[in-house]
């Protein structure tokens, strides 16, 4: 999307930025009830829970994998979208996986109503984070050489569910959920800290020889001052980030 304040005037959405765009287009289009369900996965953002509750609809989160997505809904609810951020995103119940096509057309219909309004999708990004906070999230895969990669990121990860940190980046651990318990879904090697205005997400690869982290942070906006409240989540994104590969090699990775 063309902006101003990137190199060369032009920028790439994030998945969870497209992902809260499409999601807040199909609730402003209307006729969405408590029946209703947005999904994401528990690597994405959580401004899509913000958007849920706001709008009276229902809200769940899946495992990675859109065959996880599109089953998230309970029985009598129906999906209304779901995305997960590594680009991927499923409108309504017709095709019931990842669906580049449905998605092409919703970009295009959102991006030309506000077209009509003089406004860009940026703008209604802004609007989105005055109302429920600046939401920035970045991902970062640590890739391991030699053929010891297994057995060390199976002993990281033993020893980070032994021993989880209760502070980081100087920020306080509110809540560790461990998914391998399998309390509220299927079982799956994901740590997750719901931090003081930050999350972090950590899991291995599924098919590669690699530790992915996963950070969020959260700022209100005050004074409608958007750019400054973006601002600062992306330092505190990189500070949880480089905080999450500190931990990791202490733990043996």
């Amino acid at each position: 999307v063309p902006d101003p304040a990137a190199p060369g005037g032009w920028r790439a959405l994030t998945g969870d930025e497209l992902g809260t765009l499409l999601a807040d287009h199909l609730l402003r289009r209307g006729g969405a009830g408590p029946d209703d369900v947005l999904v994401t996965t528990v690597v994405s953002s959580r401004l899509l829970s913000r958007l849920a509750a706001a709008a009276g609809v229902g809200y769940a989160e899946s495992l990675t994998g859109f065959k996880w997505v599109v089953r998230a809904p309970a029985a009598g609810q129906r999906f209304l979208f779901g995305y997960e951020e590594a680009l991927g995103y499923c409108a309504g119940d017709l095709v019931r996986d990842k669906d580049g096509i449905t998605a092409a057309l919703l970009a295009a219909e959102l991006g030309a109503g506000l077209l009509a309004e003089g406004r860009t999708v940026l703008d209604r990004l802004d609007d989105i984070f005055r109302e429920h906070g600046a939401h920035v999230t970045r991902q970062r895969s640590l890739r391991l050489e030699g053929a010891d990669w297994l057995e060390r990121v199976t002993t990281a990860m033993a020893s980070l569910r032994s021993h989880p940190p209760d502070a980081m980046a100087g920020r306080p651990v509110v809540e560790f959920e461990d998914l391998l318990e399998g309390r509220r879904l299927p079982p799956s090697d994901v740590l997750i800290w719901t931090l003081d205005g930050a999350r972090l997400v950590i899991r291995p690869s599924g098919t590669e020889p690699k530790c992915k982290c996963y950070a969020e942070a959260v700022v209100e906006v005050t004074n409608a001052d958007v750019p400054t409240a973006r601002a600062e989540a992306k330092t505190a994104v990189e500070e949880v980030l480089e905080a999450a590969a500190h931990l990791l090699t202490t733990h043996g990775l």
